[in-house]
Formats: structure tokens, C-alpha cells, sequence
């Protein structure tokens, strides 16, 4: 397992909606994701505790996976 897939772990979700790639979750990062490792401590900081997130299931990998972000980007930045 790479370190980016192990920075989160597992959390509760909320289906919102089935799209043509995949299904939308909202979750709230209760522990927040791994940061940095303390030296001193021997353990992992964590940052963005509490946050809400969109979690996107990606179901076929054959998807153009740029239009896919094409599409996320337009949905974060728009106001």
C-alpha cells in the first residue's frame, strides 16, 4: 500500500449521488489525514481534523481520467 492511501483512514459516509463514473460521498475527516512525522514524539501530526470532504468512487479505471478532473475542477471553482 502506497503512503498517499494510507495518509487517510477509514471514515463515515453519506451517499449523495450516483454519477456517470462513480457514486459521491460527503465525509467529515474526524481525525484528519497523516501530515508529517514528529521526530521527538515518534508519532504522526494530523491536519485538516474535522474537515467536511467530497470522496468521488471511481468505478471504471477506462474512464479519461483528465476529463474526469476537468469536471472536479469545474465544480471547485465555480462560485
Amino acid at each position: 500500500m502506497s503512503l498517499e492511501i494510507e495518509k487517510i483512514k477509514y471514515c463515515p459516509r453519506e451517499h449523495i449521488e450516483d454519477g456517470c463514473h462513480g457514486s459521491v460521498y460527503s465525509a467529515k475527516l474526524e481525525n484528519g489525514i497523516k501530515w508529517k512525522w514528529h521526530v521527538i514524539k515518534q508519532d504522526w501530526e494530523y491536519d485538516f481534523i474535522g474537515f467536511k470532504v467530497s470522496l468521488k468512487e471511481i468505478k471504471d479505471s477506462r474512464y479519461d481520467i483528465a476529463e474526469f478532473l476537468k469536471v472536479i475542477c469545474f465544480f471547485i471553482f465555480r462560485i
